[in-house]
């Protein structure tokens, strides 16, 4: 990249130099692979899993819209997250690794998302063409029906995943929950004492798409 990757005059870290850290490679964007936008043009994303992972406040705060991270990310080999805010980053992690155990409905999720991903030419907008719509419900086993109701000219991962659920009454695992740690830099407080580092454990249900935190 020609951009910085240390932006002035905050010292913020990029996109580019958090990947470095990651996965090894600068690359800008956070989705899983390459994504060919035609004329031999290809936005570079996460080639393979990796070790400790990243999440996106802005991700959860848009729905999705502004920032989409990939599983390679979101399911890194162990319990580790580097969580990107508007302000800074912080940490969250667990000593369990059952926390990134699946449920059916976590498992058809990623399977439908991968073939959503294949036909998404958006540059990670997050949605598909309605011309690719047939080919995705046909390769990803959604029934032709979904959208039979259907107008518009673009399918948003939020319009198909929403209709699945509903079609194949798919719902999340109840009644697990997890301990993790968020290791906050910054602490939010008013006394006057030196700031130091926080780790606070919180209890979570599962998640596989968005994580909310506070930071």
């Amino acid at each position: 990249t020609s951009q910085p990757l240390i932006s002035q005059p905050f010292g913020h870290a990029s996109q580019e130099i958090v990947n470095l850290f990651l996965c090894g490679k600068g690359v800008t964007n956070v989705f899983d692979g390459d994504m060919d936008m035609g004329d031999d043009y290809k936005l570079k994303g996460i080639a393979s899993k990796t070790q400790v992972g990243f999440l996106s406040l802005l991700e959860s705060s848009s729905s999705g819209s502004l920032i989409q991270v990939g599983y390679h990310l979101k399911e890194p080999e162990y319990p580790v997250w580097v969580l990107g805010s508007e302000s800074h980053y912080t940490v969250l992690f667990s000593v369990d690794r059952s926390v990134q155990d699946e449920d059916s409905k976590g498992k058809r999720e990623r399977e439908i998302r991968k073939v959503f991903d294949e036909y998404d030419k958006s540059g990670g907008g997050g949605f598909v063409s309605i011309q690719d719509l047939p080919q995705v419900l046909t390769k990803a086993r959604c029934a032709e029906s979904l959208f039979s109701d259907f107008s518009s000219d673009i399918v948003t991962w939020y319009d198909l995943w929403s209709r699945v659920q509903t079609s194949e009454s798919l719902q999340s695992a109840s009644g697990k929950t997890f301990q993790m740690y968020h290791v906050n830099q910054i602490v939010k407080c008013k006394c006057t004492r030196e700031h130091t580092p926080s780790i606070i454990p919180n209890t979570f249900l599962p998640f596989f798409n968005f994580l909310f935190f506070d930071v």
